[in-house]
């Protein structure tokens, strides 16, 4: 969801630059900052919290100067006079709930967060687990969604399980129904290519284009190219034997795949 807006739901916004999400009122909590501590409200040394979170090496951690500690079970270090953060804390099972809380997002464990800070509904794996109050349950995905925002189309990667209300099947792809469909997604001579579908064909450069106001839309015909494009009709091909008997086809062994045979430069003899 590229749409910032979409993040601002109630009390809560999203800061892109540390990716939290946080309550609006309240602002960002100093636990979530690695650098750039704001420090009209938050006390820790940035350089000796930066010091400490980038060694990744557990005798660099215990040795730094700086006064580090390793938490193995996290792979991670961090300055000894700060609180690891909740969400950092990947063993659920070691949440301290003195200062945090553990939130059980399915039977195999749950996720560790700030006391009163919210949980998104994508962490819940269970349909059991998903709570009914602001969150959804979408059978198709076995995913739980934000009720307010929806599921994306282009999440549906099964084409069968597009939801026709509100998104459509373009190109073997879901995509959102008033979303303008893609020409260039188009092989330029093939039936896609058309006015239905708000392209027209360009034989000059080879390529589909979208119609608009100042474009003719006509369904013209390059007859100087096949009508399918040559490159799908070889990717198709997995087997090898089948690959280089089709002269418009060539093989490569490294990445057992096959593509439309490249020109080769051939040597011109003198006239």
């Amino acid at each position: 969801m590229g749409d910032e807006s979409l993040y601002a739901v109630g009390p809560c916004e999203w800061d892109w630059d540390i990716e939290v999400c946080y309550n609006k009122n309240q602002g960002v909590s100093c636990y979530e900052f690695f650098r750039d501590c704001p420090t009209d409200r938050c006390s820790y040394d940035d350089n000796t919290a930066t010091a400490c979170t980038e060694m990744y090496d557990q005798s660099d951690c215990t040795a730094s100067s700086t006064g580090c500690t390793w938490y193995p079970t996290d792979e991670l270090c961090w300055p000894s006079d700060l609180d690891l953060p909740c969400h950092l804390v990947s063993d659920w099972e070691q949440c301290p709930t003195d200062r945090c809380h553990l939130v059980n997002t399915s039977e195999f464990g749950g996720v560790c967060l700030n006391i009163n800070e919210p949980v998104w509904c994508d962490n819940f794996g269970d349909e059991s687990y998903c709570p009914s109050d602001h969150c959804s349950w979408d059978s198709a995905l076995t995913r739980c969604y934000n009720s307010k925002l929806g599921v994306e189309c282009g999440d549906y990667f099964d084409i069968s399980t597009c939801p026709a209300d509100h998104c459509k099947v373009e190109n073997n792809a879901c995509v959102d129904k008033d979303e303008p469909i893609d020409c260039s997604s188009f092989y330029f001579n093939s039936a896609d290519c058309s006015p239905v579908n708000g392209c027209f064909r360009n034989c000059s450069s080879s390529l589909c284009l979208r119609c608009d106001s100042e474009t003719s839309c006509s369904n013209v015909t390059c007859p100087a190219a096949p009508t399918a494009d040559p490159g799908s009709a070889c990717a198709d091909l997995v087997d090898e034997a089948a690959c280089v008997g089709d002269s418009d086809c060539q093989w490569f062994s490294t990445v057992h795949a096959c593509a439309v045979r490249s020109p080769r430069c051939k040597h011109r003899p003198p006239s």
